[in-house]
């Protein structure tokens, strides 16, 4: 009965993300598909907030948005800060607890916001090519249990394959 519950879920979970694919893949505005994809993703994962890091290479920096609390919507951070940077270095989804890897986030960013980071969910975007170009990262799970879970982290990468396509789409539509 577990497992049947377990693949329930999952077909739920597939079904919503085509869905939630399908409404970015419409979307032609970098800003507003960046919105839609933080809002969509917090909703289906049940998290508080959700940032898309871009890599700017050239600089090292990573560029958050949406970023709640910070002025013009937009965090840029060094690209081996913290968790996100530990995925942009590695290329691998990387969880945080409440028990464990508390010590691997950057509280400076928790500061600057005026907000605490209780758990982390944080995977990498890839373009079509393999290229890493990107993290998509969740904070503070909501619910009962507080931690993120392997099924949490399997619906966001699968979550993050849709979003670097409609992301290269967009970003493509722009340049035309």
């Amino acid at each position: 009965m577990h497992r049947r519950e377990q693949q329930r879920r999952r077909i739920q979970r597939l079904e919503a993300i085509l869905e939630i694919a399908g409404q970015w893949n419409q979307t032609l505005e970098m800003e507003a598909l960046l919105h839609q994809m933080a809002e969509t993703s917090t909703k289906l994962l049940g998290t508080e907030r959700a940032s898309i890091f871009l890599w700017d290479r050239p600089n090292k920096m990573l560029v958050g948005r949406p970023a709640l609390g910070v002025e013009g919507g937009e965090l840029r951070i060094p690209d081996s800060s913290g968790v996100v940077g530990q995925v942009i270095e590695s290329g691998e989804p990387r969880r945080i607890d409440v028990e464990h890897g508390q010590e691997e986030i950057d509280r400076r960013v928790d500061k600057q916001l005026g907000y605490k980071t209780e758990t982390l969910l944080c995977v990498p975007l890839r373009a079509k090519s393999g290229e890493l170009f990107g993290a998509f990262e969740m904070i503070n799970k909501t619910g009962e249990d507080l931690n993120f879970t392997q099924e949490d982290e399997e619906a966001l990468v699968e979550l993050a394959g849709h979003a670097a396509i409609a992301l290269e789409n967009t970003q493509q539509w722009e340049r035309l």
